[in-house]
């Protein structure tokens, strides 16, 4: 689902009445789909290895995120992340997210802009940590 809606599997009808949920996942299996998973789409290494899993089964495969969109204006897991900027290679990886608290800093390493990351609009999903290579994004410490 998109644009924070209310939808079938919430309990809630488009008006914000309570109505019945539908549980997705019974609905899928009751249509006769064998292989079905249930994923958190925040844990990427566990996200990647359903999808290839759902990719080599034969027939139908479907997956499921239980997870919020990541641009929804939810804080989803606690602090906001920061680039800790000596760690930062500039490799980039994080930026392909699409994640709009990351922005290019002023800060060059080996001629490309490094990383940071916008503390109100960061939901602290982590996914840009998973995603850094040297280790540079972080939690912030309160």
């Amino acid at each position: 689902m998109a644009g924070g809606q209310d939808h079938a599997g919430t309990g809630k009808s488009l008006r914000g009445d309570e109505t019945h949920r539908i549980d997705f996942q019974d609905m899928v299996k009751a249509c006769g789909v064998e292989w079905v998973k249930r994923i958190d789409s925040y844990e990427l290494g566990t996200m990647y290895q359903t999808f290839r899993e759902a990719t080599e089964h034969k027939g139908v495969s479907v997956v499921i995120s239980d997870r919020p969109c990541v641009l929804d204006p939810v804080k989803i897991k606690g602090p906001p992340m920061e680039v800790v900027e000596e760690k930062c290679m500039a490799c980039q990886a994080c930026m392909n997210l699409g994640c709009p608290a990351l922005t290019w800093s002023d800060a060059l390493y080996d001629g490309h802009h490094k990383v940071k990351i916008d503390q109100e609009t960061c939901i602290g999903c982590t996914l840009c940590a998973q995603l850094c290579t040297a280790d540079s994004i972080q939690p912030t410490v309160a």
